[in-house]
């Protein structure tokens, strides 16, 4: 953080650099993360930080506590250690700090190939390394809001028998991964925003305009999308139907995880379809 004083008018008001200064966080800021402290610990509070170092940005704050819901300010009260009664509030965004990177999970591959790949898709004659790519992405997205496991874990849940019965909880719809698994899995602690929900590829009309992604990947959600592998070998009915997890935006690029063919942008795929849109609720 860069710490700049301001007067009643917003005007910059100078302060002697060696003047001790008080911060603390206001119960959002203290929701969101904490300052890091001189030693490198975490607090909710500094005191008797120099002016100078302040305004030099030797003031840390890292947003490692709760997902925020939308991008709001929080506030940050700052106060004179020697005189009470001049004190200021200041205000942090806290934009760019959502989740933890997900993870990429390969679906197949070589040098190493995982683990999962060749595991049997639920119960069809594929293995994972084929028809694996939405359940990678959403084992992804899981992993990154803290419901930790790997394709053949979340595999291994959706295909027991009691879960897949309690559709939609939980389980497989056909062959198509069930979207409301990952809330069932966390205990809740995963939504999903059903926005657009289709199977067919429809490739060849109607696709979806890439800033529906925007005011959510703003609000720090995790998106999968369906895209047009041109590239695969296992198209189906359907197409060259294949599924990405998009993880924010830099510019005018979507950053993705992909568990196919390794893209690192959705530039890679063009055009995107279906696609669902999850948060982690606490």
């Amino acid at each position: 953080m860069i710490v700049q004083a301001k007067d009643a008018s917003n005007a910059d008001f100078t302060i002697p650099d060696e003047t001790p200064v008080d911060f603390s966080l206001d119960a959002n800021g203290e929701l969101y993360g904490n300052f890091i402290a001189p030693d490198g610990s975490q607090a909710k509070s500094l005191a008797g930080i120099t002016y100078g170092d302040a305004r030099a940005g030797n003031v840390k704050y890292i947003a490692n506590g709760a997902q925020p819901s939308a991008l709001q300010p929080i506030n940050i009260t700052v106060t004179k250690s020697t005189d009470s009664d001049v004190s200021g509030m200041g205000t942090l965004f806290l934009k760019g700090v959502c989740v933890i990177p997900p993870p990429r999970y390969a679906q197949g591959g070589f040098n190493p190939r995982p683990t999962w790949a060749d595991s049997i898709y639920d119960h069809t004659s594929e293995k994972i390394a084929k028809l694996g790519c939405a359940l990678s992405s959403q084992a992804m997205m899981m992993t990154a809001f803290g419901d930790t496991l790997n394709p053949g874990e979340l595999n291994s849940w959706m295909k027991d028998p009691v879960r897949a019965k309690n559709l939609p909880e939980g389980g497989y719809q056909g062959t198509k991964v069930s979207w409301y698994a990952p809330g069932k899995h966390s205990g809740g602690n995963i939504t999903i925003d059903f926005t657009n929900d289709f199977y067919t590829a429809e490739f060849d009309e109607n696709p979806s305009n890439p800033s529906v992604l925007d005011s959510r990947l703003a609000q720090c959600k995790l998106i999968i999308v369906m895209v047009k592998n041109t590239q695969s070998t296992n198209c189906t009915q359907n197409g060259c139907e294949h599924w990405v997890l998009v993880t924010g935006k830099q510019g005018n690029e979507y950053t993705i995880r992909d568990s196919g063919r390794g893209e690192q942008f959705l530039s890679g795929y063009g055009s995107f379809w279906s696609w669902r849109a999850f948060a982690k609720s606490n």
